[in-house]
């Protein structure tokens, strides 16, 4: 089974779907009236990868909690989606879907065969997980604010770290053949037009726009090309580059040395840095909220 595939199964049995809701027994804890089945939890635990990891009895045990921890959160979630009236729609769970599964493919029906769970139940769990996440956006999105001022005062801290590093912008030709390769760079240096013959001979993605690679780091590409283009001045053209992808022509457009940001340049950066900082500041302070308030009952002597 592919790698992707056994990702799919480990979400439909870490959410507890082997149970049946009628089979489900024991409550392990009570959240505002709405019960955690056992039956899930100890699901959920024999497929989280930390309890591998844990050898010594008390860590086992404090992992155990934080499990039930993180399904009574998801409870107190769910929740106050229901007192707000939040919901998911067909929509927008179709869409969630779309870019994660092939429902209609035949490995994808042997994965839900072999869970003994069907595709009406996966749906579901897929929707709790939509509207948790929609509900956390829906709660805190009007409470985050960050001001010029924060903005400003963060850059002029911290201005060290913003700056656009050492730039190249380069062509490429890339084929597959030795004998081809050789050929291509002999136009080249008759004077042929790189982008043409890109777009005429490159196996490249980029091979449509004429070879252009637009602006990279140099450490960001083989080390064999960076040792080359390091060689190169604007314009020239390089020897044949030889990888495991095949046989490479660089053609060098131009260098730009490392700029430091100003505060225009950084503040889309930092605004969202100190956004999601804010934002996750507000989430533990809303959830303990929900703790606070919550009735909740554990049965210590079923973990």
């Amino acid at each position: 089974m592919s790698r992707f595939f056994s990702w799919i199964l480990s979400i439909i049995f870490i959410w507890g779907f082997a149970c049946n809701r009628l089979e489900k027994g024991q409550v392990v804890a009570w959240v505002n009236g709405h019960p955690i089945y056992l039956s899930d939890y100890q699901e959920r635990i024999r497929k989280n990868w930390m309890f591998k990891e844990a050898s010594a009895q008390e860590l086992e045990y404090r992992l155990k909690l934080r499990c039930l921890e993180e399904m009574i959160e998801q409870e107190l979630i769910l929740e106050e989606a229901r007192r707000l009236g939040i919901q998911v729609s067909d929509q927008e769970l179709e869409a969630e879907l779309k870019d994660m599964i092939d429902l209609e493919a035949e490995d994808t029906q042997k994965v839900f065969q072999q869970s003994g769970t069907s595709v009406i139940e996966w749906k579901e769990r897929i929707r709790k997980e939509l509207l948790i996440r929609k509900t956390i956006e829906t709660v805190l999105s009007y409470q985050v604010y960050i001001s010029d001022s924060e903005i400003r005062d963060y850059y002029e801290r911290n201005k060290a770290h913003f700056f656009l590093p050492k730039r190249v912008r380069i062509r490429q030709i890339l084929v597959s053949e030795e004998g081809l390769a050789q050929e291509i760079l002999a136009q080249l240096r008759a004077g042929a037009d790189f982008g043409e013959l890109a777009e005429r001979y490159s196996e490249s993605p980029e091979a449509k726009k004429g070879g252009d690679l637009g602006w990279v780091e140099p450490e960001q590409l083989l080390l064999a090309l960076q040792e080359e283009i390091g060689r190169l001045l604007p314009g020239q053209i390089s020897k044949l580059v030889e990888s495991s992808f095949g046989y490479h022509i660089i053609k060098l457009e131009e260098r730009a040395e490392q700029v430091q940001l100003d505060f225009e340049q950084a503040k889309p950066e930092i605004k969202k840095s100190l956004e999601e900082e804010q934002k996750n500041q507000l989430f533990n302070k809303w959830l303990e909220g929900l703790f606070k308030k919550a009735r909740i009952r554990i049965n210590y002597q079923l973990l």
